[in-house]
């Protein structure tokens, strides 16, 4: 089962995502995100207690930064990012050194600084 919640605080949209971050839970991830990034200026995705997730998650998250860098809106990670998702961007090559031609602003949320602070 997975968890979102969707809140704001400041004006910053939060989505909190927790449980299982799979791909038998992607569309549901999608409408979420979708829903945060035209919803708010900016974002921010806070983790809780995550019980799994693969590769269908870092894709629905990276195409959620590419969405807010179109609309020139912030997108970023909460300041805790769990081991299990850390040991996923590296395994699935997601680390990158800067980001990807929609990234500017160098906000990528696979870049080294981003993920392992």
């Amino acid at each position: 089962m997975i968890d979102i919640r969707l809140s704001e605080l400041e004006g910053v949209g939060v989505i909190a995502l927790g449980g299982e971050l799979t791909v038998a839970h992607a569309q549901e991830l999608r409408t979420s995100l979708k829903e945060v990034v035209y919803g708010y200026r900016s974002v921010v995705v806070q983790f809780g207690d995550i019980a799994d997730v693969d590769l269908s998650c870092l894709q629905l998250l990276c195409s959620a930064h590419k969405s807010a860098m179109k609309q020139e809106k912030a997108f970023a990670l909460g300041e805790h990012v769990p081991a299990i998702f850390a040991q996923l961007f590296a395994d699935a090559g997601f680390i990158r050194d800067t980001g990807c031609r929609l990234d500017p602003g160098e906000t990528c949320l696979w870049a080294k600084e981003a993920t392992h602070g």
